[in-house]
């Protein structure tokens, strides 16, 4: 049962490789998608009872906005593969609408490898941030959480994302190759 709907058929990859990479990805991004959720109803979880204590008890929850931020890379990060696999992204699609076969095909291959490129990019710079962050023992100021968790979970996800759109660039690659050799 797939919660997510698939892009219009046009714009979607026509073959998505169905290899060990691609099954092992599929099973690492349902499952990152899970504790995406399970991060989001933390945040909200944890944003009721900052209300509740503080009104009924005037006490603040100690370090509630650090815990926040450390769960949001988690809520915003870990499941953007798994969105990309069901062209669940926001995404301006009015040029390709109204192009046709392998013309829509090449441009979406085309923009499958400016992702890929910037993606790769994103993760060769984050990569530096979390280095920097674990030698240094950079934490945040409130109950001074370590920072670099956050910085790994945003790494290893950009890469998983990279995996994917090189798997969505590969069977556009593929649509390509057999509509020209037809």
């Amino acid at each position: 049962m797939n919660p997510m709907p698939k892009m219009p058929d046009s714009l979607s990859p026509p073959s998505v490789p169905s290899g060990l990479v691609d099954k092992l990805l599929t099973w690492v991004e349902d499952a990152l998608a899970g504790i995406a959720g399970l991060a989001i109803l933390a945040i909200m979880l944890i944003g009721v009872v900052q209300v509740v204590i503080r009104v009924v008890w005037n006490l603040p929850i100690p370090g509630y906005i650090d815990y926040v931020e450390l769960m949001m890379t988690l809520a915003a990060f870990v499941a953007i593969g798994y969105a990309e696999r069901f062209g669940a992204h926001i995404r301006m699609d009015f040029l390709p609408a109204h192009l046709s076969g392998s013309w829509q095909q090449s441009l979406e291959l085309l923009l499958a490898l400016l992702a890929l490129l910037m993606a790769a990019f994103l993760t060769y710079a984050t990569w530096f941030s979390f280095m920097r962050a674990f030698q240094l023992g950079d934490s945040t100021m409130d109950v001074q959480l370590k920072v670099w968790p956050g910085k790994l979970v945003l790494v290893v996800s950009l890469a998983l994302l990279c995996l994917r759109l090189t798997l969505t660039a590969i069977s556009f690659g593929r649509a390509i190759s057999v509509r020209t050799n037809d």
